[in-house]
């Protein structure tokens, strides 16, 4: 009999030292790391009825790697025996073909737990061509099942050796050849009647309908065995300890002991230990409204005390902040033990799409990519802080979204700013929210402003009666109505169309020279652009406006479309420039041009705002951030001078025109600063509630009135105006609130019809072109190619392959200098197998080591290169669309 191995590693210099991993060894792994889970309280709550199941399926999970074939040809186990058939049916499938169902049928009498189990064996590994291999079969694998038939003894006694050890032998009357099973594949029964597959159900004859308590279980059989796979691969691949797959987080009263610290005030006088304390909601799901700068990311730490949390945001810069006020929270703990007494120094993880945890493609998740690895090694940290695409988009219920349910299932959701996603994005959101919900774990949805339609939906899914709701605004109404801190003008500037009807989006010179003044009179200046093109544009202008002034220059661009490092050294020079609270004793001008990222969660102070047109809820986010640090214990006087400049464009309203904000939001947004200007000296304005922007658009059936209601200069504000925190917070209100049969509202329903679809087979195409709007791809520039290869050889020939943490090393030194992410629907049209990175770097290293190549194939993973350039009259010209830090052009983001 011989040895089954369930992998091989390459960790040695010499290369004819292969080492493997042994399948009872790999087993072995995955049990222990599901020991090590059942610790958790919390945890073993949720297993308790399924605990078995998972263990069972654990066992059994790669039984199929017994081929001969799996072994000599893909581990390179020369020594196995027998060294026939050469069976090349997927090891996942494989499985099934060698369990013994009476037997397990006879231990889990409950018929729907039975075929969980074997489902979540079948499918742990999905791969995109199972479709086809499930429904129609595969005309080779009746030859290999006739052979495999007769011959089938020997590589059973192999599995029973296998699984001889003593905490392994009593899964051994498991271990059966299921000749009926081969028989039926053999002539032409679906492999779907055997092991029922748990995505896209649409194709099977009839619809499989299971009740929610029994689907529930079905995830938690198969997220389980995912995760303790994976887990039990990355440490195998790279070293680490088992034990460290779910890390303890800290409890309520260490918590509650740094913010006292931090806030430097006693427990009455702190309003999210008042909030959470009294209406004792660590326990529940809140919605939790309040302003800019209030202290939500606290209220958040504290009411997830205790339990493993997601904190997800919309933007990679946000996330990047609040990783690091996490880590000074929860890397740090007063008490410096654990429950379990382990020491644990790094209890947070990172994620955003220079992560690429969110796989996409035809060839689905690959068996030895590190980036499942890596995942599995994120998901332990009990404190998560990512950027909403790396997990709302599971809503899609994508091949491997059980792992990600499951760990839900234990933890608690965070979403903070809710109103920066557009409405698909919303609907995924609500849809996520529901399931999280629904598999056991909690919520909290936080927020400046919020859109009526998106509460409403959520209290219609999971009921109003399990949902708190804290609204900042309301407690402190009469506060808010008198705390003003922005004095705005509204700018229309005329601009002109060209011969091609394309708009001319150049700002006046004398708009730039406002700024120079500003800065000039040495304020903080914040200047924001809706697309990354005219952040440019204007980076360039006011750049060379202060080339002639002799002071030196403090100007900064930030966007989105930088590589990781860059944006990182960026983000920290302006966290300290712009730090908040502003230093009384600064006395420099300082000018930041942006994009959207600096709408979430990033915590700088500036003295002016310069901004476009932007719905109402993104204008009330950018102007967040200045004279951030006043607020309703520390009001300051009523700004006499305009501090808030907005700039509308007469032709195409703003740089991005409708790719980037709803025509109908902008025009809604200015009737609303309108309803202030015309409001500005009754201090009762909002008594009655007398704004309806729905209002002209039932009366507008004539012509002339629909003209006039498209028509801007009818709803620009003819002068400067105060606007107050609880403005802010009536006008969004009014903003989101459409009438039923509105386009916005339309776009955000069909998604959540979809989505309660799943699946099914006239929706699958339109759940493909959701995922192409949230799918970023990374790709590298090919003129930078040459450069990342000679990157990649220093990064090998410093012999540090036995280093541990490799894979995060190199992302460190090498990816993140040259990987961007664009839109997966902008460049799909450049991305093919042969510009694949892997095989265009490899190409210009001819000597590297195969135990270095091996490593690089699974780091480059999915990574493409691009080439930017473009042919023009036989030269080459940069492509406007796909450039790096210094030059790159607008691109739609993904719709998250």
């Amino acid at each position: 009999m011989s040895t089954i191995w369930a992998k091989s590693l390459e960790r040695s210099a010499d290369e004819s030292n292969l080492q493997s991993i042994r399948l009872s060894q790999h087993i072995n792994d995955l049990l222990s790391s599901f020991d090590y889970l059942k610790k958790n309280d919390q945890i073993a709550k949720v297993i308790n009825s399924v605990e078995k199941a998972i263990e069972c399926a654990i066992v059994l999970h790669d039984l199929g790697k017994v081929d001969p074939g799996f072994q000599i040809r893909t581990l390179k186990n020369a020594g196995y025996s027998p060294n026939t058939p050469y069976c090349n049916i997927p090891h996942s499938l494989f499985s099934i073909l060698w369990i013994d169902k009476e037997r397990l049928k006879q231990d889990f009498p409950d018929p729907d737990i039975y075929r969980f189990i074997i489902s979540a064996v079948a499918y742990h590994h999905w791969r995109e061509r199972f479709f086809q291999i499930i429904t129609s079969g595969n005309s080779n694998w009746q030859y290999i099942l006739e052979v495999l038939e007769n011959n089938y003894s020997s590589l059973e006694d192999n599995l029973k050796e296998e699984l001889s050890s003593e905490n392994l032998s009593s899964y051994k009357k498991y271990v059966k050849f299921d000749l009926e099973c081969s028989k039926g594949l053999r002539f032409g029964v679906p492999f779907s009647e055997y092991a029922i597959p748990p995505y896209q159900l649409y194709w099977l004859p009839k619809r499989i309908e299971i009740d929610h308590e029994k689907k529930r279980k079905w995830i938690l059989i198969a997220g389980f065995l995912q995760r303790c796979d994976h887990y039990a691969s990355y440490c195998e691949s790279e070293r680490e300890d088992l034990k460290n797959i779910e890390l303890n987080a800290l409890p309520y009263n260490e918590i509650k002991y740094k913010l006292k610290q931090k806030l430097d005030k006693d427990d009455k006088d702190i309003w999210q230990i008042e909030k959470i304390e009294r209406n004792e909601l660590q326990n529940k799901h809140v919605i939790l409204i309040a302003p800019t700068g209030y202290g939500k990311t606290e209220f958040a730490f504290l009411w997830s005390a205790g339990q493993k949390f997601f904190y997800t945001l919309p933007l990679r810069s946000a996330v990047n902040q609040i990783f690091g006020r996490a880590q000074d929270v929860f890397n740090n703990p007063h008490s410096h033990t654990d429950n379990n007494d382990i020491v644990t120094s790094d209890r947070c993880g990172l994620l955003h799409s220079d992560a690429d945890v969110f796989l996409l493609g035809s060839g689905g998740e690959e068996q030895n990519s590190m980036k499942v690895y890596d995942l599995a090694h994120q998901l332990s940290h009990p404190v998560m802080i990512s950027t909403g695409d790396q997990f709302f988009p599971y809503a899609l219920r994508p091949p491997g979204y059980e792992r990600i349910y499951t760990t839900f299932s234990h933890s608690c959701l965070i979403i903070d700013e809710v109103q920066a996603y557009e409405p698909r994005a919303a609907a995924i959101i609500v849809k996520f929210i529901e399931d999280i919900v629904y598999m056991g774990g909690r919520f909290l949805l936080m927020t400046a402003t919020f859109p009526p339609f998106v509460e409403k939906e959520i209290k219609t899914r999971i009921g109003e009666e399990n949902l708190s709701r804290i609204n900042i605004y309301e407690d402190q109404k009469e506060e808010f109505k008198t705390l003003a801190k922005h004095q705005v003008e509204v700018i229309l500037v005329k601009n002109n169309s060209n011969r091609t009807n394309k708009q001319d989006f150049t700002l006046p010179q004398n708009e730039i020279e406002k700024i120079i003044e500003q800065y000039k009179s040495r304020k903080r200046i914040l200047v924001v652009c809706n697309t990354i093109e005219q952040a440019q544009k204007m980076y360039e202008e006011i750049q060379n406006k202060l080339n002639n002034n002799a002071s030196a220059k403090k100007l900064w661009l930030l966007h989105s479309r930088m590589t990781l490092a860059n944006r990182r050294r960026i983000e920290q020079e302006i966290e300290g420039e712009f730090k908040n609270p502003k230093p009384e004793a600064e006395n420099e001008g300082k000018i930041l041009v942006a994009t959207q990222v600096v709408e979430a969660s990033l915590d700088i102070d500036a003295d002016v705002l310069f901004t476009e047109i932007a719905p109402l809820d993104a204008l009330v986010q950018r102007m967040g951030r200045v004279l951030r640090r006043y607020g309703p214990q520390n009001k300051p006087d009523k700004p006499k001078e305009t501090n808030v400049y907005i700039w509308i464009y007469q032709e195409g309203l703003q740089s991005g025109k409708s790719y980037v904000y709803d025509k109908e939001l902008i025009i809604r947004t200015l009737k609303c600063l309108q309803y202030i200007y015309k409001n500005k000296d009754n201090d009762n304005r909002w008594e009655n509630n007398n704004l309806n922007l729905n209002e002209e658009q039932t009366n507008s059936s004539n012509k002339k009135a629909k003209k006039d209601n498209n028509d801007i200069t009818n709803f620009t504000p003819g002068g400067s105006f105060l606007f107050t925190e609880y403005d802010k917070y009536k006008l969004v209100e009014a903003l989101y609130d459409f009438p039923p049969e509105h386009s916005y509202l339309k776009k955000f329903y069909h998604t959540l019809d979809i989505l309660d679809a799943g699946y099914m087979a006239e929706r699958k195409q339109e759940a493909q072109d959701i995922f192409r709007k949230i799918y970023d791809v990374p790709i590298i520039l090919k003129p930078k190619l040459d450069e990342f290869a000679v990157k990649i050889k220093d990064f090998t020939d410093k012999n540090i392959y036995e280093s541990k943490h490799l894979y995060a090393v190199f992302k460190k030194e090498v990816l993140s200098e040259y990987v961007i992410h664009y839109p997966f629907y902008k460049v799909n049209n450049k991305l093919t197998e042969d510009n694949l990175a892997y095989y265009m770097v490899s190409n210009r290293l001819d000597d590297l080591d195969t135990k270095w190549d091996n490593r690089l194939k699974k780091w480059l993973s999915g990574i493409y290169v691009v080439d930017n350039r473009k042919k023009n009259n036989e030269e080459q010209t940069k492509d406007k669309d796909i450039e790096y830090t210094n030059n790159t052009r607008n691109v739609e983001d993904n719709i998250f």
